[in-house]
């Protein structure tokens, strides 16, 4: 039941960042928003929270993944990608490690 509980979570959060996406790609002006973003107090703060859970989300692939390569690959892409790769990896994890199916009997 957590599986199923956790499988759906997860899809939902994954279709409403790409919807959210899609949206920001048809609309708007990655450069120009960005830069006005990130000139303010709490748009540095948003970017510092963003990139440390990069960080700690990067912890937890290395922990999980039993070569470097695989893990240095997925956190790449979700430093380049964002969060829609690390919904992506727990999936791909929830789906198929051993250790993921254990812990949530």
């Amino acid at each position: 039941m957590k599986r199923i509980a956790l499988y759906s979570l997860l899809s939902i959060l994954l279709a409403v960042m790409f919807g959210f996406l899609t949206l920001a790609i048809l609309r708007g002006d990655f450069n120009a928003e960005t830069s006005a973003m990130a000139a303010t107090a709490w748009g540095q703060m948003a970017l510092v929270d963003l990139y440390t859970g990069f960080i700690l989300f990067g912890l937890f692939v290395i922990w999980q993944e039993k070569h470097l390569y695989f893990a240095c690959l997925w956190i790449a892409l979700i430093l380049l990608l964002g969060n829609i790769v690390a919904i992506i990896y727990l999936i791909q994890w929830l789906l198929f490690s051993a250790r993921a199916r254990n812990e949530l009997r």
